[in-house]
């Protein structure tokens, strides 16, 4: 049964084919328009008008005339791969205006923006009937020119601006500024006679010629300016420029058409056609397109047309022919070429008729196709079916050798894998059980398969294609199962060593944690010592009882550190044991400290309690520390300060304490008097020599 296309599958070929067109369409339309400045990249010479401005509380002056001469050179340069176009601009500018009102005017006409020089730049003004002269007080600079000076009431006054400059692309003039325009007549003289073309946003000219433009306007009141756009395409740089960038469509379209040709004439000769190939036959036909631009550029387009031409075709006709023959290159390839670069010549030559080109194009092209395409599809046909048999065939015999020699390859894995895994089992530590049977697993595995493949490649070779086939699919299956249970054997293997590893660094990170908490716990030990020298016996107890868990725990420290290198130590567990230890100092060291701290205060709760349990005066404090100072002390038990001196007065009878740590040599002689009602009291005699004095303050009373 034939099967037809179905409506919609033909609605889908004719939307893709639509969608194709479009496609092809805009770009080739973009190309063409390339060589173009678009409006977005212009850089426009902008020129805004003269205006008039008091300086003082009035009206402004009022335009009267604007009579502008605008003459403008065009050269096209080169930008990078774009062509723009050059503007010598000489503008000649008089403006007319009356003042209303008398008083001080300010005259302001900028220059055009980015301006990098303006030559031939003068303001001449005329008042009444007098002559045009150049005022003193006139400022130029690359801003602009200003001048300021003071106009009687309804004086008319005639400002006349010259000056040459540079642009690029475009240029664009205000006519009004502010307000509302007298009579404005602008003419702009193209003496080129260049390609140009008015903006949308553009005031339309009165009258136009090729080389002239002219606008007469009469009370104006707009914020449109007179724009014109410059287009290097038709000068001889940009169809030289525009060639290079339709280089690329030329040598699609040539390619393309070798293809279809050489597909039509012996079908397949193109599929070991390399990349090489193809390059070197790319730049046979580029080569005209840059004999075209080298020779054009500097003489004439024709002549360089017709000499690369005679360059490019014999080299194209050359490769061709070793390629697929001299027949062929000569009567189906050079008209190719000849076509495909007359369409594009086309393209750039004649703007008019590049709707027409592309079209005849494309109808030779789609009518051509047509009329080959069922002798051009049952060549393909049938050497598509012959290639697919003759790959079958071949196809069979490759399978069966490559699944034996890949079976025979297979059978003999590479005896690192073997060693690498005996070594393994060999160096890895106790405590790896479960990596250790997945290894040997896989060592039995590979024996069984081993001798499995042996037995297949033992056998004789099938002369059936039936025992061709099954013998090939268990050797290839074969092989598959030896490079996977090799590949298994050393993840198996790394494995191992990696669990090694983490499990060593493990056991080396707990046991320096063990070692940090002993080397803690020995300062602890040693403050905790200090304090059990002076405790009582009742109050020893709870830090006795830390200071036995710590030494015995330090003894299984050194135990387990004795055992680390013996051989069969199994990592996993000494780990464990090590952060057992670890945790264990670390807690009983912290339950020590805290031990220590209460007994300290117990023991100085109980100093306390001894000084203030003394019979007597008021008890007696340290003036360092301001603990208890038993009297039958020389020096304060809490901090070692020595007891401070007592003088009593004769009138009040109130004691006064002395520190005598802080008191100077011969304190005496300066006097102290009592805290109480201010007697002086009279120093005691020392009972033996004087005391030492730590202080350097002197005594105050």
């Amino acid at each position: 049964m034939r099967r037809g296309f179905t409506l919609v599958e033909l609605m889908v070929v004719v939307a893709i084919l639509g969608l194709l067109m479009l496609v092809l369409s805009v770009t080739l339309s973009r190309t063409l328009d390339s060589a173009s400045v678009e409006v977005a990249e212009l850089q426009e010479l902008r020129q805004a008008a003269l205006t008039a401005i008091p300086t003082e509380d009035g009206r402004a002056p009022v335009a009267t005339t604007s009579d502008i001469d605008v003459r403008i050179a065009t050269t096209p340069v080169l930008d990078g791969l774009t062509v723009r176009t050059r503007l010598e601009t000489r503008f000649d500018g008089t403006f007319g205006f009356r003042n209303p009102d008398a008083g001080m005017i300010t005259l302001r006409f900028p220059f055009p923006p980015d301006v990098e020089r303006v030559q031939n730049a003068r303001l001449t003004l005329q008042r009444g009937e007098g002559p045009p002269i150049e005022p003193a007080a006139v400022t130029y600079d690359l801003t602009g020119i200003r001048w300021r000076g003071l106009l009687s009431a309804n004086e008319a006054i005639t400002a006349r601006v010259v000056y040459t400059a540079q642009g690029q692309d475009a240029f664009s003039y205000d006519l009004v500024g502010a307000g509302r325009s007298g009579d404005i007549h602008v003419r702009l003289t193209l003496p080129d006679g260049p390609t140009w073309t008015l903006p949308d946003a553009s005031i339309p000219p009165t009258s136009e010629s090729a080389t002239e433009l002219e606008w007469s306007l009469t009370g104006l009141i707009t914020d449109a300016p007179v724009s014109v756009s410059f287009s290097a395409a038709a000068s001889p740089l940009g169809r030289l420029i525009l060639l290079l960038r339709l280089a690329g469509l030329g040598v699609l379209l040539f390619a393309a058409g070798l293809w279809y040709l050489s597909e039509e004439v012996r079908p397949g000769s193109l599929d070991d056609f390399h990349i090489g190939g193809l390059l070197l036959l790319a730049l046979n036909y580029s080569l005209f397109f840059g004999i075209a631009a080298v020779l054009g550029y500097r003489g004439s387009q024709a002549v360089a047309l017709v000499v690369a031409a005679a360059v490019s075709l014999p080299l194209i006709t050359l490769h061709v022919a070793r390629i697929l023959g001299v027949p062929f290159a000569i009567r189906r390839a050079l008209p190719l070429a000849v076509t495909t670069l007359g369409v594009v010549v086309g393209l750039v030559w004649l703007p008019e008729q590049r709707a027409l080109i592309g079209l005849g194009a494309l109808i030779g092209a789609v009518a051509y196709v047509t009329v080959t395409w069922r002798a051009w599809q049952a060549g393909r046909a049938t050497r598509e079916a012959s290639a697919r048999e003759e790959w079958i065939r071949t196809r069979r015999q490759t399978e069966l050798t490559a699944a034996r020699e890949a079976l025979r390859g297979a059978l003999y894995p590479p005896e690192g894998s073997r060693l690498a895994a005996t070594r393994a089992l060999d160096e890895a530590p106790v405590g790896l059980a479960a990596e250790r049977a997945e290894i040997k697993r896989g060592l039995e595995r590979l024996e069984r398969s081993v001798a499995r493949g042996t037995e297949i490649l033992a056998e004789s070779a099938p002369t059936q294609e039936d025992e061709c086939r099954q013998q090939q699919v268990a050797a290839k299956r074969l092989a598959e199962q030896l490079s996977g249970q090799s590949q298994g054997l050393d993840a198996a293997v790394a494995a191992l060593e990696t669990a090694g590893a983490r499990a060593t660094e493990a056991l080396v990170a707990a046991l320096r944690r063990l070692e940090q908490g002993l080397d803690a716990s020995t300062l602890a030990e040693v403050a905790a010592r200090a304090l059990l020298s002076e405790a009582p016996l009742r109050l020893r107890g709870e830090v006795q009882g830390r200071l036995e868990r710590i030494e015995a725990l330090r003894v299984e420290s050194e135990g387990l550190r004795a055992g680390i290198g013996a051989p069969g130590l199994d990592v996993r567990s000494a780990t464990a044991t090590a952060m057992r230890l670890a945790t264990g100092v670390r807690e009983t060291t912290e339950a020590l400290a805290a031990a220590s701290r209460r007994l300290d205060e117990a023991i100085r709760h109980l100093l306390v309690q001894t000084a203030t349990e003394e019979t007597g005066p008021a008890a007696l404090h340290c003036p360092a520390c301001g603990g208890a100072h038993p009297r039958s002390s020389r020096f304060c038990p809490q901090c070692g300060t020595l007891r401070p001196r007592e003088l009593s007065c004769g009138a009040c009878g109130q004691v006064t304490r002395l520190p005598t740590h802080l008191l100077i040599t011969d304190w005496e002689r300066a006097g102290v008097h009592c805290g109480g009602c201010g007697t002086v009291c009279v120093a005691p005699e020392p009972d033996a020599a004087p005391e030492p004095s730590s202080g350097t303050h002197p005594a105050s009373g």
